[in-house]
Formats: C-alpha cells, sequence, structure tokens
C-alpha cells in the first residue's frame, strides 16, 4: 500500500503540471479510496486471517461495498 501511495502521488503530480489540477483530481480522489480505513480495514483482516491472498480479500470487499450500495440505491 506505501508504494501504491506513492505511485499514485508521482502520478498526481505529473498530471496537475501535465493536466492541470483540475483533471489531477481524480488521483486524489483515488489517494483517499487506498487510504480508507473502511476498505482497507476488511482487506486487511481478511489478508491476517490466512483465508485469503490479496486480491481475492480485495474482490470480496469490494463486492460488499458494491453490494451495500446497490441495496442503498
Amino acid at each position: 500500500m506505501k508504494k501504491a501511495n506513492s505511485e499514485l502521488e508521482a502520478i498526481r503530480d505529473r498530471a496537475i503540471v501535465d493536466l492541470g489540477a483540475d483533471k489531477a483530481a481524480i488521483f486524489e480522489a483515488h489517494l483517499l479510496v487506498l487510504n480508507d480505513p473502511e476498505l482497507t480495514g476488511p482487506i486487511k483482516d481478511k489478508i491476517q486471517s490466512g483465508k485469503v491472498n490479496a486480491e481475492s480479500a480485495l474482490r470480496e470487499t469490494a463486492d460488499m461495498f458494491i453490494i451495500m450500495f446497490e441495496k442503498d440505491g
């Protein structure tokens, strides 16, 4: 996650220079998602329990949020 965070920050900074702050804002949103404990907490828990790998943990957690948001919508 630290590496992904650093890479997104670099992409955001480059996009600010090349495209402008308004277009680079999408990468700021990505950073917010990446650092959201409501998202990362369940993923870490699934990985630490040893029941799934990182890819599966992300998929399961994303699916959980998708279902939750579809019910509210």
